[in-house]
């Protein structure tokens, strides 16, 4: 007879198999562009950007695109060395469903979400979306909301982690309407 004991640890790693975990795919690509990348082929991709290094060992391109037919700011983050390794994107809040839907075509289900807000963890890459305060709302307005969606690698986790500053945001245009 098999002890309980064993039945009750076979029956909790049946359900922590790949099996029965939300499966998703950790991108390999990020509007198009390969995770390492360099800034040029960024820029070739959107070359009406605006580029800044942040820190010794950060920088930003900020350019506008759209994903589907929504308008959408991005601020690819690179690390040294390492090219390509994070990825911001802003866009209109009432877009965030469609983001979303876009986002689990793609990926998979998010893992974690609810409350507006997916996220899609591995071993490699991070994605957070949702909604969030537009920066500089000032207190007692009503608060205006932005989509926002976060691809970081774990190369910029690490140099985040380290100490190294994120890219701030460029002096661009503020986010589509």
């Amino acid at each position: 007879m098999i002890p309980v004991a064993a039945l009750i640890l076979a029956f909790c790693a049946l359900f922590a198999s790949p099996a029965w975990a939300h499966a998703w795919t950790e991108p390999a690509r990020v509007l198009g562009l390969p995770w390492g990348a360099s800034v040029e082929a960024v820029r070739q991709q959107f070359p009406k950007g605006k580029f800044w290094e942040d820190t010794s060992l950060t920088a930003a391109y900020s350019a506008s695109t759209t994903i589907e037919d929504i308008p959408v700011s991005a601020v690819f983050q690179f690390v040294s060395q390492r090219g390509l390794q994070g990825l911001t994107l802003r866009f209109p809040a009432s877009r965030l469903a469609k983001i979303a839907a876009r986002f689990e075509r793609e990926h998979g289900p998010a893992p974690s979400r609810g409350n507006a807000q997916w996220r899609w963890e591995g071993t490699r890459v991070r994605i957070s979306l949702g909604m969030y305060p537009v920066l500089g709302t000032r207190p007692g307005k009503s608060s205006v909301q932005n989509g926002v969606a976060w691809l970081r690698t774990s190369t910029l986790e690490e140099a985040l982690a380290r100490g190294e500053a994120p890219p701030r945001r460029a002096k661009s245009p503020p986010p589509p309407a």
